[in-house]
């Protein structure tokens, strides 16, 4: 008996080579399915993508042939939990137009857009951030490779594979599960709760699939910020963000420094716009005030006198830098916690903190303004794997580098459900929620991704 197994192996195996060899396509067959997607490329989203993947991975054409019609029930259920529209796309009018008339090779084509399409929204969203706000930036870039199809064929795991492309983050899953207890009225406004959750779960989609093991996330909408380790809240803090005139840029950056003590350089817009005028009504005498002037020479800064400074006309004026030391007037109060970015924004604390005791918090000009900023501080210096230095009082603009930085997400959500299951709403500080909805409620049915 144990001498017919390596026999029967043999067979085995010849039969399983046998098998591979007959499933995979031959170049005609390739053509054959580039032919049908071109075809349908007016109905197809990712046409263009599948072909490019198709003459690079000849072999995938099985996977995209693997799609079946039993598969729709489930994009359409799954669309319905997320509320996306997956009626707005070709490929799934095309499926009800022409039901009963196309091909096998068609169907599994369209099918497999529409696979596509839903993945890719469900990770990146529908809409670009700049649509909202020109300054508004992604984490990463929206990009999904077609093999991600590999793994969407039909099997009983479908759905559960599929609506991991959404985030996981609990509290994304709250407002999905919120969204389908909420009905959608026959006729949708602006004004409709629905679509409201659905502006929320959008912005949702737009930060980075991973927050981070440990996190700073600032809601500007309700002017509040938490320290989140492994899942857990571990600190949280009102804040002030910025006016309707300046406001908070959204984006996500790293936290790698805290500064003890700092100096302020005025950003240009508050020199310029700000600072010079009230110099010019006598609002603020250079000569008694504990601003320091500098004007750039080369690469580095000259100080200019405040004599010298009176002698200047307006204009050399707006060209000096201004800086002030650390003391009971500096506006970043006992620490500055820096993170790389565009737009000159920080997270800092502040020498008056009775500004957090009403219900105006729009009041800065685009840094963030924390309430427990040296409880913040301290907590990011443990996590960030480094120790503080003994201070003096007088000791000035004092860095310490993070040896393990720790991510930080500036954010705008307007409805919100905790763990309890309480739904909560923030002001629209922005008037964002509008734009949103709209552009949401309008995404028509000829209205394809922005990708």
């Amino acid at each position: 008996m144990s001498k017919g197994w390596p026999v029967v192996l043999l067979g085995l195996m010849l039969i399983l080579c046998g098998c591979q060899h007959t499933a995979t396509p031959t170049s005609q067959q390739t053509k054959v399915l580039s032919d049908h997607i071109q075809r349908w490329s007016s109905q197809m989203h990712a046409s263009r993508a599948f072909l490019s993947y198709l003459k690079q991975n000849p072999a995938g054409a099985q996977t995209l042939q693997q799609f079946q019609a039993k598969q729709i029930a489930v994009l359409d259920a799954v669309a319905r939990r997320h509320g996306v529209q997956l009626e707005k796309y070709e490929a799934r009018q095309a499926l009800d137009r022409y039901q009963g008339q196309l091909s096998e090779m068609d169907t599994s084509l369209l099918i497999a857009d529409l696979v596509y399409c839903l993945a890719l929204e469900l990770r990146f969203g529908s809409i670009a951030p700049q649509w909202i706000d020109p300054s508004w930036r992604r984490y990463q870039n929206p990009e999904l490779p077609v093999s991600v199809l590999k793994e969407l064929g039909p099997s009983p795991y479908f759905r559960a594979k599929l609506e991991l492309f959404a985030p996981q983050n609990p509290s994304y899953q709250r407002l999905a599960s919120l969204l389908e207890r909420t009905p959608l009225r026959s006729e949708p406004s602006l004004n409709n709760r629905y679509f409201k959750i659905l502006a929320n779960m959008e912005r949702w989609r737009w930060l980075d699939s991973q927050l981070g093991q440990s996190y700073v996330i600032v809601n500007i909408a309700s002017a509040n910020l938490s320290l989140v380790h492994q899942g857990d809240t571990v600190l949280s803090s009102r804040v002030v963000v910025g006016r309707l005139a300046r406001q908070t840029p959204v984006f996500s950056a790293t936290i790698d420094e805290l500064v003890w003590h700092p100096n302020w350089t005025v950003p240009a817009t508050i020199w310029q716009q700000d600072i010079l005028p009230k110099i010019a009504r006598q609002e603020i005498d250079p000569h008694r005030s504990d601003y320091n002037f500098f004007r750039r020479q080369g690469g580095l800064l000259k100080p200019v006198s405040a004599d010298q400074f009176v002698e200047l006309d307006p204009t050399a004026r707006k060209e000096l830098i201004l800086v002030q030391l650390h003391g009971p007037k500096n506006p970043l109060g006992p620490v500055k916690i820096n993170f790389k970015n565009p737009y000159q924004i920080y997270l800092h604390g502040t020498p008056d903190q009775q500004q957090f005791d009403g219900d105006e918090l729009a009041l800065s000009s685009g840094c963030v303004r924390v309430e427990k900023a040296v409880e913040l501080a301290k907590r990011l210096a443990d996590l960030g794997g480094v120790k503080l230095p003994d201070l003096a009082d007088d000791d000035r603009h004092v860095p310490v580098k993070l040896r393990y930085p720790i991510a930080v997400h500036i954010t705008y959500f307007t409805l919100w459900v905790d763990r309890a299951g309480r739904v909560f709403e923030a002001p629209d500080r922005y008037q964002r929620d509008s734009l949103m909805a709209s552009l949401l409620l309008h995404t028509g049915a000829k209205v394809k991704l922005h990708y």
